[in-house]
């Protein structure tokens, strides 16, 4: 679970200094609103996946992975709700 969270924050880290440099570039997708959609996206992010780690290694992990398998079908729903992406097949 400890290398799970810490994977997650190293590549936290690594985005940020990927966007950084974007921004200190001038690139106009990159803005402080940008910046903080993407940091509250990923703190949510982390922390269902930190409950979900808690919960499979503390309770029962048959129907605890079978909720965390739903996240995938929660941000696609996100996305359709949020964004407008209508999502394909591929």
């Amino acid at each position: 679970m400890e290398f799970s969270l810490d994977a997650g924050i190293v590549s936290g880290f690594i985005q940020l200094i990927l966007a950084t440099i974007y921004y200190m570039l001038g690139d106009p997708t990159y803005t402080w609103y940008n910046f903080f959609v993407a940091f509250a996206a990923s703190s949510m992010q982390m922390l269902n996946a930190t409950v979900g780690l808690i919960a499979v290694v503390k309770g029962l992990a048959g129907p605890t992975t079978a909720i965390m398998q739903m996240q995938a079908i929660v941000g696609i729903g996100l996305n359709v709700i949020f964004l407008g992406v209508i999502p394909t097949f591929y």
